[in-house]
């Protein structure tokens, strides 16, 4: 290492580490970046952690990184809806609702934290609040089937059997069209594979 005490210089190791796949090398590097204080990219050396480890599924550590982050970037609406996923993952629930909420105070646009926030509402059971969340989710937009899913569960646990019926209807039409497309860029990728390989064998030795 050329600077060992350059915090940059860590954070971009680390950032080489991940484009040869290396996780755990790359987390290394942050973590070293990370220790030697706050500097101009801390949340993002952070943020990279949180996601390292949340991926390996190591909760703790991601908690944790996702926590660091937040504390040196406390107005960064999608730190703490990363946070969030971290503590529900962890089933602490109460956590992960009071970070969702305080992102979606911070991206009042952004159906995340709405909709996260209603997710969790359902799974606790307080179905009349997370009506109200999951509806301003997909007041944001219209296709997020997570919201509309928990929306038409939440609706007929309430007795609104009519509008649940009506609301998974539309998650399920939505949930095809998603699959449609998904199967139209699939074809469409092992379409210019085939062309490549194709062209590729086509193509004079040199």
């Amino acid at each position: 290492m050329a600077m060992p005490g350059s915090g940059l210089a860590h954070w971009k190791m680390g950032q080489v580490h991940l484009q040869f796949a290396d996780e755990r090398s790359a987390a290394r590097s942050f973590e070293a970046a990370a220790a030697l204080g706050l500097f101009a990219g801390a949340r993002h050396v952070h943020a990279a952690l949180g996601r390292l480890y949340h991926n390996q599924l190591d909760l703790e550590r991601a908690a944790e990184a996702y926590e660091r982050r937040v504390a040196v970037a406390p107005n960064d609406g999608i730190g703490h809806a990363d946070l969030g996923d971290v503590y529900r993952a962890q089933d602490r629930l109460d956590d992960a609702l009071v970070e969702y909420l305080v992102s979606a105070l911070l991206r009042p646009d952004d159906p995340r934290g709405f909709a996260m926030a209603g997710q969790v509402l359902v799974s606790t059971g307080r179905d009349v609040v997370a009506v109200r969340m999951l509806e301003a989710a997909i007041r944001r937009d219209s296709r997020h089937l997570e919201a509309r899913y928990a929306l038409a569960r939440a609706l007929m646990r309430l007795g609104r059997t009519d509008a649940a019926r009506a609301e998974l209807q539309t998650f399920e039409q939505l949930q095809a069209e998603a699959m449609a497309e998904e199967r139209r860029r699939f074809e469409e990728n092992a379409r210019r594979i085939d062309e490549a390989l194709t062209t590729g064998a086509r193509e004079p030795q040199r």
